[in-house]
C-alpha cells in the first residue's frame, strides 16, 4: 500500500501545478503542460514498477492505460499551446478533460483494489 500510495501522490497536485492558460502566454502554457505531461509519466513509471495484488491487476492496467492516454493528450495540449493553435488546443483539452474524468475513476477503482 506505501508504494502505491507513494506512487499515486504526485497526481493530488499535478493540475494545481499548472502555470497559465495559453491565451496569456502560449510558451508559459506550453512549458507547464510538458511539466504535466512529464509528471503523469512519472506516475505512470512508478505504477508500473509495482506488484499489484492479484486482485487489483485490472484496475492496475486500466490506471496505466488512463495514464499514457491522458500523457499523450497534455503533450498534444502543449504542442498546439507552443504553436499558438487555439482549435487544436481547444479539442485536446476537451479530450483530457474526458481522460482526466477516467483518470479519476480509474485512481478510486485501484485505490479501493489495493485496499481491498
Amino acid at each position: 500500500m506505501e508504494g502505491y500510495n507513494s506512487a499515486v501522490a504526485p497526481l493530488a497536485t499535478l493540475m494545481s501545478d499548472l502555470g497559465p492558460s495559453a491565451g496569456a502566454d502560449p510558451a508559459a502554457a506550453s512549458k507547464s503542460l510538458v511539466q504535466l505531461a512529464d509528471g503523469l509519466d512519472g506516475v505512470r513509471t512508478k505504477l508500473a514498477a509495482l506488484e499489484p495484488p492479484q486482485d487489483a491487476a485490472d484496475e492496475l492496467d486500466t490506471m496505466l492505460g488512463a495514464l499514457d492516454k491522458g500523457t499523450d493528450q497534455v503533450s498534444a495540449m502543449a504542442s498546439a499551446a507552443k504553436d499558438g493553435d487555439v482549435e487544436k488546443l481547444t479539442k485536446a483539452t476537451e479530450k483530457f478533460s474526458r481522460t482526466g474524468t477516467q483518470l479519476v475513476t480509474a485512481e478510486a477503482q485501484l485505490r479501493t483494489a489495493v485496499e481491498g
